[in-house]
């Protein structure tokens, strides 16, 4: 059962004094015991105008990526990666992520006084990530470069890796060393999707569905196989 506030108190701009957003995230965390779930936005733009005023608080980014992580007692649930940062006139990809911690139904930047908590070998945004395991997790596709009044982009068909480090200032999460550039055509797209249908001890099976490629044509689903003992793809179309 969902409790709605009422209208004039839901509104964007009422008296919660709560920004319009676009492009955001919307996570949906559940409560220690499991009897509520609240709802959380993570990132998103008030404007996409060079001219336009920041966003007085939260995140100001756009197609970034968000995967759940399996959570443990002081461990971050949440990591999000890339995306594309407002810098003066333009949106940048980025290299970097956060790391967001879920505690009593409430969601947290995990070590807010580090300012990245994951770095990406190469900047992008418009990508998807998926966890394979606890330490680690799957980046695929995406744009590099600026958006603003003149677009300059260009596809990433890499995937990269993400290990789990923990060090003296906490846990972050750093890229393969070497990102691997895959020569089939079926990475190279963004705005896509990627989910988990099966995981066990050999390999986990990821669903690649959807996205744009080329000439904003929209790209074929594929099956991934993630082999966990050589830690590479095996594709399936």
């Amino acid at each position: 059962k969902w409790t709605l506030r009422s209208a004039k108190e839901s509104q964007l701009g009422s008296r919660n004094n709560l920004e319009p957003r676009s492009f955001h995230t919307l996570l949906r965390i559940p409560s220690e015991r499991g009897e509520q779930v609240s709802l959380h936005t993570l990132g998103g733009v008030t404007s996409l105008s060079a001219k336009a005023p920041a966003a007085k608080e939260g995140l100001q980014v756009l197609f970034h990526s968000v995967v759940g992580l399996p959570v443990e007692a002081g461990e971050p649930g949440v990591l999000m990666t890339g995306g594309f940062f407002r810098r003066e006139e333009l949106f940048h990809a980025s290299r970097g992520g956060f790391l967001f911690q879920v505690d009593g139904g409430k969601l947290k930047q995990a070590n807010p006084s580090e300012q990245v908590q994951a770095v990406l070998s190469t900047s992008r945004g418009a990508h998807a990530s998926v966890a394979l395991s606890k330490e680690r997790v799957l980046v695929l596709g995406g744009l590099t470069g600026t958006l603003g009044e003149a677009p300059n982009l260009q596809f990433e068909d890499t995937f990269e890796l993400l290990l789990r480090q923990t060090t003296a200032k906490g846990v972050v999460w750093k890229s393969t060393a070497q990102c691997i550039r895959k020569q089939d055509d079926l990475f190279r797209r963004a705005f896509h999707t990627m989910t988990v249908v099966e995981n066990n001890d050999l390999e986990v099976k990821i669903l690649v569905a959807g996205g744009l490629g080329a000439k904003q044509q929209p790209k074929p689903s594929f099956l991934l196989k993630w082999d966990k003992r050589a830690e590479k793809p095996v594709c399936e179309r």
